[in-house]
């Protein structure tokens, strides 16, 4: 195929920044270029190849804006073609993992995922599969649980302003983002939380909860919940959540530093939410 060489790899496995991708990783996900060459078609190929670059972008701790090589370089260390590449590439940047950037010495450089993408998806299968109130509900409280336990023993004066700063419409971070402020700060997961929707924006105290806990995965799935439960018409309704009366409880709780009572709130929170959204909403 065009580019292919069936020699080593030379100067072309370095990265623009002047480090070296993993030759483990290389040999694990690609295999020699023959064999998949002859065994493997195009997407599939490209398919692993993409697989490939991800996991050493995970290897190296997901390094934004980094470049991982132009389009010969990386011709050069895999030992594919440009058709084959680029293939690669266009799965990467569908995935938000990576993305071509134009220009002189642009090459592929690093980008941070958008939880967009992935709420989207898990929002429509949840949707298909039917997943009812007490599945959601089960689901989020067990999630929330850790996180209220683990604030009300360790959180500090700054995460309590940031809890009750989102008992507030008007508070700093609190209102929807626009489109360009959220994809501004993607990928910056220590700040107080963004509501990005009018349902994410009901359950904001529940989405800096997980934040402050350090919980990634709650802070997702509560994303996808809010979408799920909340039609996208529906502000004037959900405003009435943002300074529901068991929110404050909880905070109260958190602050006072009685995990169990805080737990048994936010469980009961949820409860009322995820009933109310879904009533509204059948």
């Amino acid at each position: 195929m065009p580019g292919h060489r069936p020699g080593g790899h030379h100067n072309g496995g370095h990265l623009d920044n002047g480090h070296h991708l993993d030759d483990s990783a290389v040999s694990l996900a690609v295999g020699g270029p023959g064999e998949f060459t002859s065994r493997l078609g195009q997407r599939t190929l490209a398919s692993r190849l993409a697989r490939t670059i991800e996991l050493e972008i995970i290897r190296r701790g997901w390094p934004v804006g980094e470049g991982l090589g132009s389009e010969a370089q990386l011709m050069e260390r895999y030992q594919v073609g440009r058709s084959v590449l680029r293939e690669a590439v266009r799965l990467l940047e569908s995935r938000w993992v990576a993305r071509p950037r134009p220009g002189p010495g642009g090459g592929l450089v690093v980008t941070a995922p958008d939880h967009d993408g992935v709420r989207d998806v898990a929002r429509v299968y949840l949707d298909f599969a039917r997943a009812r109130p007490e599945h959601l509900c089960e689901t989020w409280s067990a999630l929330e649980a850790v996180a209220v336990r683990r604030l009300s023993e360790q959180i500090d004066t700054a995460g309590l302003t940031r809890l009750r700063g989102a008992l507030e419409p008007t508070a700093p971070g609190a209102r929807a983002a626009s489109p360009r402020a959220r994809s501004r700060s993607v990928g910056a997961r220590s700040g107080p939380v963004t509501a990005g929707t009018p349902g994410e924006a009901s359950v904001l105290l529940h989405l800096e909860i997980a934040r402050l806990a350090g919980n990634p995965a709650a802070e997702l799935f509560i994303r996808v919940l809010a979408d799920l439960a909340h039609p996208h018409d529906e502000t004037e309704r959900l405003g009435q959540w943002w300074q529901h009366p068991l929110h404050a409880e909880i905070v109260d709780a958190i602050t006072r530093g009685e995990g169990a009572l805080a737990e048994h709130l936010a469980r009961s929170c949820i409860r009322r939410h995820v009933e109310e959204a879904t009533a509204h909403r059948h």
